[in-house]
């Protein structure tokens, strides 16, 4: 192909079974393909029944996936009708494979600005485990470390510790700088 000038090449993998059961469409092929081709997109012809394959694939690495097509599953004469998919499958394969594409996100991994409202919930807080008066002297069985929005992180459990409360903190209240 390359001799007469064609460069538009997309390798496909395809398995030659009718329909290919899943556990035989050895999608990681996928990536043998993209290691060996490195300069062309690579696709996945798909002989599998249904529409969860294809955007598997896509996750895999495939540019192109290639799915037979039929207006009447009943049509007889040919075993592709069977197997192929009609409109509303079409479109739910093609949904099924937008949402992989924009599932997959990046290689680095950080605090998206959607999760700080839940991880700042989520990170454990010094809490009081008990009723404890103004002018004690903290001691460890005092204090745990639960789920809040507000309050010291348990990192600073030890300096807590031994200090006085300048205010009463009531039971299951955070431990602040400011009361102790």
């Amino acid at each position: 192909m390359l001799a007469t000038g064609n460069t538009q090449i997309i390798p496909l993998h395809c398995i030659l079974v009718y329909p290919t059961p899943a556990h035989l469409a050895n999608l990681n092929f996928i990536k043998t393909l993209q290691h060996l081709f490195p300069e062309y997109p690579i696709g996945f012809s798909d002989h599998t029944l249904g529409t969860n394959i294809p955007s598997i694939a896509v996750s895999m690495g495939a540019k192109l996936i290639e799915k037979h097509f039929t207006v009447d599953k009943t049509l007889t004469g040919t075993p592709d009708h069977a197997m192929s998919v009609d409109t509303n499958e079409m479109r739910q394969m093609v949904n099924n494979i937008r949402e992989a594409e924009v599932c997959l996100g990046s290689y680095v991994r950080k605090v998206l600005p959607e999760e700080k409202g839940a991880l700042e919930f989520a990170r454990r807080r010094i809490i009081a485990n008990v009723n404890i008066p103004k002018g004690t002297i903290i001691q460890r069985e005092m204090v745990t470390s639960k789920r809040s929005g507000i309050g010291l992180l348990p990192k600073f459990m030890d300096i807590i510790v031994g200090r006085e409360a300048r205010v009463d903190i009531k039971e299951d209240e955070p431990i602040e700088w400011h009361k102790i």
